[in-house]
């Protein structure tokens, strides 16, 4: 039997990743493109997303041992940074609204210069503004947005249509 040898030389995230808002996603397997509105790509430093597990102990009469299984899986997104301009963030605050539902899309591993397109691999998220705050003002800090998510959903084989 032959085996499929993995080992990926790299590729670094900086410049290789295009991240999108709009309004929620209607299919995560099958985002869009007409609803990913804002390239927000250059407005963030990062971008992450966890999850949560809670395991419980199962253990039948027929079995020697017990077992851990996943009881719940919490996805998360964590507090997103986004730059400021007092010109340009019109759409980004119309989108932002705190309890409102917003689609969020990952292309990785292509160069951000390369526009999305229709069969593009993606990561999609939908999920909840918990809050919008400004970054405090301080001596140092740029003007920025803060972002808590909630209620997040997510698909990491999704496939950009039309």
């Amino acid at each position: 039997m032959a085996f499929t040898v993995y080992k990926p030389s790299g590729t670094k995230q900086a410049g290789n990743v295009l991240v999108t808002l709009g309004p929620k996603h209607t299919n995560l397997k099958s985002p869009s493109l007409a609803a990913m509105l804002l390239n927000v790509t250059c407005a963030l430093g990062e971008f992450a997303t966890t999850t949560d597990l809670t395991m419980t102990e199962v253990q039948r009469l027929c079995d020697p041992e017990a077992k851990e299984k996943v009881e719940k899986r919490l996805r998360k997104l964590s507090q997103t940074s986004l730059l400021a301009d007092k010109d340009d963030e019109a759409a980004l605050l119309g989108l932002l609204v705190e309890d409102g539902e917003v689609g969020i899309t990952v292309r990785p591993y292509l160069p951000s210069t390369t526009d999305l397109q229709v069969a593009d691999k993606v990561w999609t998220f939908n999920a909840k503004v918990g809050s919008l705050d400004p970054n405090p003002i301080a001596v140092g800090n740029e003007f920025e947005w803060l972002v808590n998510w909630q209620d997040v959903e997510r698909e990491l084989a999704a496939i950009v249509v039309a």
